[in-house]
């Protein structure tokens, strides 16, 4: 399986947005990591403009489908999802099983990868899904092709748990992760930047 991602939409194209929302006239300032940073953990609307491509080759379908199917209960339906039909022309598609590779692309903003990964980095989480989103966090985090805002979105990337510090799951894993990076969401003003 490989996985593969291209951000389709800067960061700095929120500029605009945010001096709209606060009531300023656009400027040119550069959008500060500090500001990107609050923006996020504090899940404000314009993260939802910056989106990212994210191609899947050679996935399980029922994996894929799990990845499609599910999102309604990550709060988020700005994601798109594009997957390989079972249908061939000429072939029985009963014959074909649910977990034969197939490729799939999705489209998804700032704030819908975060939703999905507090689902889908969940140790209850089907084993391939959490390797898939592993995979996206760690590109996120260490690739050549990102910049530091991306590593930030990376940053933001975990569990429920780690956002919560509880598990929802009535059959809760053994080693639920720690929260290293986060700070409780009380703690939010104090980390406001600065106007």
């Amino acid at each position: 399986m490989k996985v593969m991602m291209k951000r389709l939409v800067h960061p700095e194209e929120i500029r605009s947005t945010l001096s709209t929302t606060r009531g300023h006239k656009p400027s040119d300032k550069k959008l500060s990591l500090r500001l990107w940073e609050y923006l996020i953990r504090a899940e404000h609307s314009p993260i939802r403009i910056v989106t990212y491509k994210i191609r899947i080759e050679e996935i399980p379908y029922c994996n894929a489908m799990h990845i499609r199917t599910h999102h309604i209960g990550t709060y988020c339906d700005d994601a798109e999802y594009y997957v390989q039909s079972q249908r061939t022309l000429g072939e029985d598609r009963a014959k074909r099983y649910q977990t034969e590779p197939v490729d799939m692309e999705m489209v998804l903003n700032v704030q819908a990868l975060i939703n999905h990964a507090r689902v889908r980095l969940c140790n209850k989480a089907d084993a391939t899904t959490i390797k898939v989103y592993r995979t996206i966090k760690l590109l996120l985090l260490t690739s050549n092709e990102v910049d530091e805002y991306d590593r930030i979105v990376g940053k933001y990337m975990d569990p429920k748990c780690s956002w919560f510090f509880c598990c929802p799951e009535e059959d809760r894993c053994e080693n639920p992760p720690v929260r290293k990076i986060h700070t409780p969401r009380v703690n939010l003003m104090a980390f406001r930047p600065k106007s």
